[in-house]
């Protein structure tokens, strides 16, 4: 009986280690799409600050 609880909180371990390393492989090929397409729109010359700039809705209400 005890080695089956072993065999169980070691299968869980397994499973929470790659469900963590799917996560930040998920994660770290967001952040490599997202700096690929701020790369493409300035070769193309259009600037992403304005999306950046307009994000705060405090200053989208106040113009």
């Amino acid at each position: 009986m005890n080695q089956k609880k072993r065999i169980i909180l070691w299968i869980i371990i397994g499973i929470f280690l790659v469900l963590s390393l799917v996560y930040s492989a998920f994660i770290f090929g967001r952040q490599q799409g997202i700096e690929a397409a701020y790369e493409e729109f300035s070769q193309a010359g259009i600037s992403l600050d304005y999306f950046s700039k307009n994000q705060n809705p405090e200053k989208i209400f106040s113009k």
